[in-house]
């Protein structure tokens, strides 16, 4: 029915080459421009708002990036690491595709 209103076809791919930049672009925010909400909590990226990874203005940024938590996340969402219930990114609509196909090394590299 697309293809014959529109002329457009239907990919099954959930990240085809071309989207794969915006699929990916929140979780990137953990390595380049970790999200910080206004009350000091750290939720690593722009689409979380149900868990957080501690509290910046009480613990200090570089102790909550630094956490076994944070940096489990940041392994989890390379495929080196398994998901974890505490980690706000197994609730996120995004983890299933990330977790078929991982962050790649290219992918942290590439320039916002």
């Amino acid at each position: 029915m697309i293809f014959r209103e529109t002329g457009l076809d239907v990919s099954s791919a959930q990240y085809p080459p071309a989207d794969r930049r915006m699929a990916v672009l929140p979780c990137l925010l953990l390595w380049h421009s970790p999200q910080i909400n206004w009350d000091g909590r750290l939720l690593g990226c722009c689409v979380n708002t149900w868990q957080d990874f501690g509290n910046v203005f009480s613990d200090g940024l570089s102790a909550c990036m630094d956490s076994e938590r944070y940096q489990h996340t940041k392994k989890m969402l390379q495929g080196k690491a398994g998901p974890r219930d505490d980690i706000p990114c197994v609730r996120c609509p995004r983890f299933a595709g990330i977790s078929k196909h991982p962050l790649r090394a290219q992918d942290l590299l590439l320039p916002l």
